[in-house]
């Protein structure tokens, strides 16, 4: 639905366009979006909620968590989380900044 949804908007943007082309040499591809293209919007669903909850060491923290499940295998949810204030911004920070590795991957 967000693919459909990007290329309606951004007619003119040529990779985006040759990617749904290929997307849609797959039958099951192409099954689902002529089905969006129909009206059909069972077919993706999108929730979304706050969470609040309480790291043992970074203190409180809101996140706001958008979800999907993947269009092509019904098995995968994809899960977007960002930060709700600047508190829990900080502390996405600082945790980011604990696990990072000393030096860039190569």
């Amino acid at each position: 639905m967000l693919l459909r949804r990007s290329c309606l908007v951004h007619p003119d943007d040529g990779e985006l366009q040759t990617l749904a082309a290929r997307l849609c040499e797959s039958p099951d591809f192409r099954r689902r979006w002529d089905s969006l293209a129909e009206g059909v919007s069972d077919l993706v669903f999108v929730d979304q909620a706050t969470y609040s909850f309480q790291h043992p060491r970074l203190g409180a923290l809101q996140l706001f968590a958008w979800r999907t499940r993947a269009v092509l295998d019904d098995r995968f949810i994809v899960v977007y989380l960002s930060p709700v204030d600047t508190a829990s911004a900080d502390a996405l920070a600082q945790l980011g900044t604990a696990i990072s590795p000393s030096r860039p991957i190569e």
